[in-house]
């Protein structure tokens, strides 16, 4: 069942005011007195459609400042793939799981690679290069880093030795 924050309810309030409001100023609602039905009547076809927009605009700015947890992205992304998923000829994503509230990881491993290749090869600085060159211009990156969310993206080759480790914050991008 769904549920209700209150302060979705404090955004509901004034909705329903005013709605009842243009009911009863458009002589839809009973009134108690004829003479001064008219006078409140006109008052309230003013005031009710203030009271609607003020309670938008106290939802819209609810939902404007709940903070994006790193956990339900976590969970979004693992319910529309089934891990692992290649992602190239060279790459698999293992998981996506939240590091913190806060960052969104990502563990990928380097199928084509062993950890003596590594050791004769070291590619790690290069795959951090390329990550953080085109980071800030990726849609899906930015994305998150405007919702206040952290990157890491963890690398190992295909015997489990850890190749790379890059955190990219939003401010990285100057968010």
């Amino acid at each position: 069942m769904a549920s209700i924050s209150p302060s979705s309810l404090e955004a509901v309030i004034p909705c329903v005011a005013g709605v009842v409001g243009l009911l009863i100023g458009f002589g839809k609602g009973a009134t108690v007195e004829k003479s001064r039905s008219e006078t409140a009547r006109k008052v309230l076809r003013w005031v009710s459609p203030a009271l609607i927009v003020f309670g938008i605009f106290l939802f819209v700015s609810d939902c404007a400042s709940r903070p994006a947890d790193a956990e339900a992205l976590a969970a979004g992304l693992k319910a529309k793939m089934t891990l692992p998923v290649q992602v190239d000829d060279d790459t698999r994503l293992d998981d996506v799981r939240a590091i913190s509230s806060k960052e969104l990881g990502y563990f990928l491993t380097l199928t084509r690679l062993t950890k003596a290749q590594v050791d004769a090869n070291p590619i790690g600085k290069q795959l951090e290069s390329n990550l953080r060159g085109g980071a800030c211009k990726d849609p899906s990156y930015l994305k998150l880093f405007k919702a206040g969310i952290s990157v890491r993206l963890t690398y190992q080759t295909q015997d489990q030795a850890e190749v790379s480790r890059v955190v990219m914050v939003p401010k990285d991008c100057g968010l």
